[in-house]
């Protein structure tokens, strides 16, 4: 019993030293438009639906977009996308999908004037889903 726990003990200890959570690369990008397209349907955009848009005409509002994180594995084959965005003033959501078909991210024109807005999108590995926000 005595050396269950102790081989138990030393996998807790050692497991999260193994597992590497990392930032691959962060930025802000400045965007006029977000689509992710899924091949499984997304709850959260509607029934049936398999593909979530951010826009700044139609769709979610691109402003309420907090977070965009691509998950790669150690290969960086996407295995995923997670979206961290706001519903109101201060109620903010994450949603994870994956079996990924297409993520579209249309670039703001870099005209004197224009309005851009910017999201914050990072390549990160999934043990960096850990952490929810």
């Amino acid at each position: 019993m005595r050396r269950l726990l102790l081989i138990t003990a030393t996998i807790i200890l050692i497991l999260p030293l193994v597992a590497q959570a990392e930032v691959i690369r962060e930025a802000l990008v400045p965007v006029k438009r977000v689509i992710v397209v899924s091949g499984d349907t997304i709850p959260q955009a509607g029934p049936n639906a398999t593909q979530i848009v951010f826009s700044t005409a139609g769709g979610i509002g691109l402003k309420n977009l907090e977070r965009l994180d691509i998950v790669v594995d150690r290969y960086e084959q996407v295995q995923g996308v997670r979206i961290t965005y706001r519903t109101g003033a201060t109620i903010i959501r994450s949603l994870y999908i994956k079996n990924i078909k297409a993520l579209v991210i249309e670039k703001a024109a870099a005209q004197i004037g224009a309005k851009r807005d910017t999201v914050h999108m990072r390549i990160v590995t999934p043990d960096e889903l850990t952490e929810p926000w």
